[in-house]
């Protein structure tokens, strides 16, 4: 009785401790990191956005910075979305650019990864939220609803690169 007592006290205490662990996690280093990219102007990014399903839409320019301290993670996202101008890289009349901040949930584990670490941002606007798989330290990919990797077009993939400045290897 005593060591199944034990046993069950054990599972218990495992059971916290990663509930614990996969609700509280700290991004993989204290300080900011700058991730940006292109992608295109799909369903998720636009609800979360809120860039409406009749608003012309080619692109969005992503601007991410997730930062962490000692109590919290936190991002703001700098999206950029309109039309693609022709024969340049930019904007048909610069686009529109929408800020958001809030708060990053540290998340593990795809369908295909277990072990993947997950930045889930939520925006306090409408409380969507998106949820970016690190890739590595230097790449995020933004997950579809079920987790899994979005799928970008001809143009433009759904993922960001850590900006140079200050990179770590």
């Amino acid at each position: 009785m005593k060591l199944l007592a034990g046993a069950l006290m054990f599972v218990l205490a495992l059971l916290v401790c990663a509930s614990a662990d996969s609700q509280s996690r700290k991004l993989p280093a204290a300080g900011s990191r700058e991730y940006v990219g292109t992608t295109p102007c799909g369903e998720l990014p636009r609800e979360f956005l809120g860039i409406s399903r009749t608003e012309p839409c080619d692109k969005i320019t992503w601007q991410l910075t997730v930062s962490s301290d000692t109590k919290t993670n936190s991002y703001q996202l700098i999206a950029t979305f309109g039309l693609q101008e022709q024969s340049a890289p930019g904007f048909v009349a610069e686009g529109t650019t929408l800020v958001f901040a809030g708060e990053v949930t540290i998340l593990t584990g795809t369908k295909s990864k277990p072990n993947a670490l997950i930045y889930q941002i939520k925006s306090e606007k409408s409380g969507r939220s998106l949820s970016f798989v690190m890739v590595n330290a230097n790449l995020l990919h933004l997950l579809d609803r079920d987790k899994h990797l979005m799928v970008g077009n001809e143009f433009w993939s759904y993922t960001l690169n850590r900006k140079a400045v200050g990179r770590d290897r």
